[in-house]
């Protein structure tokens, strides 16, 4: 699991250095894998090398903030693994018009209560 965010934090970096952005933020529900890209990296850490390219790729834009959220607080990301089963892997340059909704109460900052275990 953790692999697989490092991936989709990686893939983001990726895709704004193609789109030519300066200015970025990066936002994940995983506080491991935030706290992976942004801390000291060992080598001897299975996920080094992406763990490597995500700093090469932070370091390259003119500001890059990486910061961990709650589940709740994205929206977008929920939504879209909900959505992802019934569609290709892959990046998509426009966002699915079921996605719509979920992005305008991320850009609000709307927030979902936390649901806490007991």
């Amino acid at each position: 699991m953790l692999k697989a965010e490092v991936c989709a934090i990686l893939s983001g970096l990726q895709m704004a250095t193609v789109k030519g952005w300066s200015h970025v933020l990066v936002e994940s529900d995983s506080l491991l894998a935030v706290r992976k890209v942004t801390g000291s990296i060992n080598k001897k850490d299975p996920l080094y090398p992406l763990l490597l390219r995500c700093q090469q790729l932070i370091s390259s834009f003119e500001m890059c903030h990486v910061s961990h959220i709650f589940r709740e607080a994205n929206f977008c990301a929920e939504a879209g693994w909900a959505l992802s089963n019934d569609a290709p892997a892959g990046q998509i340059e426009v966002p699915p018009a079921d996605l719509m909704p979920f992005i305008q109460k991320d850009i609000l900052g709307v927030a979902r209560p936390r649901a806490l275990g007991m």
